[in-house]
């Protein structure tokens, strides 16, 4: 279960594939690291500073599609109740 503080994030192969100039990946270890390191700004600013980040990661265009979607848990989730009960 989620809890306060947890985030979703969800991204595109090219996220940890994008390559620097010396033709290193990004990887998934940076993304864990900048997720760990910029944890607390909202989920927007998140977005946009990851996608400066392999900007200037890459020093380039990107070869793959970039997509980044990040979810931040604010709230304590609700307790989940039955909304659907098949008819008999």
């Amino acid at each position: 279960p989620f809890e306060r503080g947890d985030w979703i994030l969800l991204f595109t192969d090219g996220v940890p594939e994008a390559v620097s100039g010396k033709g290193e990946p990004y990887g998934e270890r940076r993304v864990q690291s900048f997720l760990q390191s910029h944890c607390r700004l909202e989920a927007s600013e998140f977005n946009r500073q990851m996608l400066r980040e392999l900007e200037a990661f890459s020093g380039r265009g990107f070869q793959d599609d970039i997509f980044i979607l990040s979810i931040q848990i604010k709230k304590e989730p609700a307790r989940s109740r039955e909304v659907f009960s098949p008819s008999r």
